[in-house]
């Protein structure tokens, strides 16, 4: 009856600290949910908008590589502003805080985004009726 109690009492004492960390895990983990324009040019002012991205400015990763801090406009808990840089043309945008890396989103420079070929409008064929004869009858 004893040993009963004391693996109940450690499996509840498991679930509240597993849930806990849990816990802490989604209330203070970052979190990119948009990044807009998608594909601005060079110079552009873009914004993030997340949740636990931090008071104080962490790190904006593009492909792992760190953007740098004169780049970045404004940083809040939930939302992010910087320009564009000239030598990226697609990455993996992250956060980086004190309490980890969020999810990656994509970002492409416009100037290396494929553009449209300006279609050729074939000439348009119109049917052309010369005569007309009655059908014959059996």
């Amino acid at each position: 009856m004893k040993r009963r109690s004391v693996i109940r009492r450690g499996a509840l004492l498991f679930l509240f600290f597993s849930g806990g960390s849990l816990f802490l895990y989604l209330t203070l983990h970052p979190m990119i949910s948009i990044i807009d324009p998608v594909t601005p040019l060079p110079e552009d002012t873009v914004a993030i908008v997340g949740r636990n991205l931090g008071k104080a400015p962490g790190e904006l990763l593009f492909d792992g590589i760190a953007l740098p801090i004169h780049a970045i406009q404004s940083w809040s808990p939930t939302y992010i502003t910087f320009k564009m840089p000239h030598d990226v043309d697609s990455a993996a945008v992250r956060v980086r805080t004190t309490f980890g890396l969020s999810n990656p989103l994509m970002l492409a420079s416009s100037l290396a985004v494929p553009r449209p070929v300006a279609s050729q409008v074939a000439a348009e064929i119109q049917p052309n009726i010369t005569g007309a004869k009655p059908a014959s009858v059996f």
